[in-house]
């Protein structure tokens, strides 16, 4: 095959010569940007154009290798079969199909700023030096599944209009493919990635799948935008994997995903859902300011080492069942603790259901709710809760494990500190410019941009509309919960089931109005005096457990936004229960010798065990009178009553019988040898008498001057009796509200 154009005998003298053919002007070759556009490659003339079958002809026939520089390559050109060549076509035009499957490159193989208009094809393909595709624009369809790169292989800014296949190639060396565009479709499942591997700024505006991809070098993804939906699941990091400042406005599936080596996602932005669920981190995991706009699941992900959700904001449902933390860092043959750092994450759920912390760890979370369903700690736990209602039901809580209490604090605008109010949850880009424009990222439409835009500000409507309305931390239940040890300070109880909660006893309570009260809370729609309150009640501190059974249809003061309702415990809820809870939660105060906190949890025992009792039975009615009396000798006042009672019943016991109104004679005066203080003969006497006999348990019956008689004797005995015991729960109660 002889040549016929300008082009190809430039190409073929150069190539016989063993040198590159440049059909480039001066200036064109002086401006290192130059590419060919599509319509002047295109054109009429002839002074660039080469013909795909002379091409193949030099190639296959006369087995030449080829450089060609600038070149118009004018129809289909077909090189697939199991042929060994050296091609070079850089800044060049394909006008029609490529074909190189199954082609071994020998040496490098350069298609720096070609074009392929047609599709490109280089399945199976092998290249046994370099690759550099770097500014190539493929409008057509890109084929690289099963390829080997055994050099580096460089697609620095290339363009990928249509789908891109890279099924199962493998890229042994260096994998260059920062600021890539892809239109279309991205497959590099089951790809791997042997050396560096990096998408620094890449652009995936179709799905992007790496589904069983092998990272075994470094994986480099920071600033990568995908505005359709990405897929790593199943994917292997075994060394650094970032993701630092990525934009995910599609979905994002790490499912079953293996970090060996660090991952990094801080700052990243996800709009659609993120799937990390069985996923494994066995070294650092960081999440630092990410940012989840929609539901964000780590169901069954383990963590081995430290963990960071530092800033972190999510919305929707932050999952984390069946998750297993195992945080240790390995630190010159020595295992030592790292740390899980959660320090300003903010989601409107978070689910820990079934998760498992096998070191100690530290959560800071704040959040509308936080399920713990199930959860098991073997190592000190230690939470710190902000504005979140926490379910910890069946959980497994180590001993000197602690959940707090901490104000809801909103980021100010800078994100350089927190204030209590205003501030925005998420930083949300400026969407014009300083002159009045809309500055939208390199490789994303303008639509994208604004739902991205649009995505963070609903984001930050929501954590604002779920956390403001949440003053303090509160835990919703403790049914069947291990909490031995366990510190609770500042959490509110007020709506806290206690039901079959093991460890009751050394469960540590602290802070103040965390409990709510007997007399329940004010309502100022409700009449005066007391505002819909049971003002007949004490106003001690009880358990939600002991108000469902007074008052099935009692209200609390915590927050419950669930929407759910509440859960029922497995047995009937019974006053021997409840009796046996505050019988648990009394002992953990006295042995921490907060002998007043636990002075209203033996009221409430007392009470729920006297409920407890047979209607009308010894039992009952002996603490009925007990309670009465004394309220449990917790009550002076009562006592103190009672008390005065007495002596006001004795009193009439001890009026004369002179007295025309009194139809008894169970006392006698006679006329003392010295003039009395008090005169037999008036009104009070009766009285001083009573209130002498009352409190004189060991002095002889009567006094001088006095003889009892009759049924007086009896009387007189009772109140010797019952005046000393008033007295002494009196000095109980006071001693109990009072020791230290």
């Amino acid at each position: 095959m002889e040549p016929i154009t300008p082009a190809e005998y430039a190409l073929l003298v150069a190539t016989e010569a063993d040198e590159a053919c440049d059909l480039r002007t001066s200036s064109e070759r002086a401006d290192p940007t130059w590419v060919p556009s599509i319509e002047a490659a295109t054109g009429p003339t002839d002074d660039r154009k080469v013909r795909a079958d002379y091409l193949r002809h030099l190639m296959l026939d006369q087995q030449l290798s080829i450089h060609l520089i600038g070149a118009r390559i004018d129809g289909n050109l077909d090189l697939s079969g199991s042929h060994a060549l050296t091609v070079n076509t850089e800044r060049c035009v394909y006008t029609g199909n490529a074909r190189f499957d199954r082609t071994t490159f020998t040496g490098n193989a350069r298609f720096d700023r070609t074009t392929f208009t047609g599709d490109a094809t280089f399945g199976r393909a092998i290249v046994t030096g370099d690759a550099t595709f770097s500014g190539a624009v493929f409008t057509g369809k890109a084929w690289f599944s099963g390829a080997t790169f055994t050099g580096d292989a460089w697609f620095y800014g290339a363009t990928f209009t249509g789908d891109a296949e890279f099924y199962g190639a493998t890229f042994t060396g260096i994998a260059g493919l920062d600021g890539v565009t892809f239109t279309g479709k991205a497959r590099f499942g089951g790809a791997t990635f042997t050396e560096i591997t990096s998408f620094r700024r890449a652009w995936f505006t179709g799905d992007a799948w790496f589904s069983g991809a092998t990272f075994t070098g470094d994986a480099d993804f920071d600033g990568a935008t995908f505005t359709g939906d990405a897929g790593f699941d199943g994917a292997t990091f075994t060394r650094y994997a970032w993701f630092r400042e990525a934009t995910f406005t599609g979905d994002a599936w790490f499912y079953g995903a293996t970090f060996t080596g660090d991952a990094g996602f801080d700052g990243a932005t996800f709009t659609g859902d993120a799937g990390f669920d069985g996923a494994t981190f066995t070294r650092g995991a960081g999440f630092d300011g990410a940012t989840f706009t929609r539901g964000a699941g780590f169901d069954g992900a383990t963590f081995t080492r430290g963990a960071g959700f530092d800033g972190a904001t999510f919305t929707g449902d932050t999952r984390f069942g069946h998750s297993r933390w195992r945080v240790l860092d390995w630190s010159a043959t020595t295992w030592k603790t790292a740390s899980v750092v959660t320090t300003g994450l903010a989601a409107e759920t978070v689910t820990l259901d079934q998760a498992v912390f096998e070191e100690p760890v530290q959560l800071e979370l704040a959040a509308a709710q936080i399920t713990m369903k199930r959860t098991r700690a073997t190592t000190r736990l230690h939470m710190v809760v902000a504005g979140a209602t926490v379910d910890l039901e069946d959980a497994d809580l180590a001993e000197g494990s602690l959940i707090e209490a901490a104000p809801v604090t909103v980021p100010t605008s800078d994100g350089k500190g927190s204030v209590p109010g205003g501030g925005s949850w998420v930083p949300i880009p400026q969407l014009r410019n300083e002159h009045g424009g809309v500055d939208v990222p390199h490789g994303m439409l303008l639509h994208q941009w604004l739902g991205h835009i649009l995505a963070l500000l609903r984001l930050d409507r929501d954590l604002s509309t779920a956390l403001s309305h949440a003053p303090s931390a509160s835990v919703k239940s403790l049914k069947r919960a291990h909490i031995a040890g366990t510190t609770l300070s500042g959490m509110a109880l007020r709506a806290c089931t206690f039901t079959g909660a093991d460890g009751l006893d050394k469960l540590i309570i602290t802070g103040e109005g965390i409990l709510t009260n007997n007399r329940g809370e004010k309502d100022k729609t409700r009449p005066w005096p007391a505002y819909g309150r049971k003002w007949w009640r004490t106003g001690r501190r009880v358990l939600h457990d002991e108000r469902g059974l007074r008052d099935p249809h009692a209200t609390t003061d915590a927050t419950d936004t669930s929407g759910e309702p509440a859960t029922t415990p497995t047995a009937p809820l019974t006053h021997r229960n409840v009796s046996a809870t505050y019988r648990s939660l009394r002992k953990a105060l006295e042995d921490s010798k907060d002998e007043p906190g636990a002075a209203d949890f033996y009221y409430g025992e007392m009470e729920t065990r006297r409920l407890a009792a047979t209607p009308f039975s010894v039992e009952r009615s002996l603490l009925t009178l007990y309670g009465l009396v004394s309220g449990y000798g917790l009550r002076a006042w009562r006592a103190l009553a009672s008390l005065v009672a007495l002596v006001g019943v004795a009193s009439l016991c001890f009026i004369r019988g002179d007295n025309p109104f009194i139809p008894w004679e169970w006392v006698r005066t006679t006329t003392p040898a010295t003039t009395p203080v008090i005169d037999p003969d008036s009104v009070v006497w009766p009285l001083a008498f009573g209130a002498q006999e009352t409190i004189a348990l060991f002095r002889p019956a009567g006094a001088v001057g006095v003889t009892l008689v009759g049924f007086g004797v009896v009387v007189d005995i009772i109140v010797r009796i019952l005046g000393p015991v008033l007295l002494a729960l009196a000095v109980l109660a006071i001693r109990n509200r009072t020791k230290r």
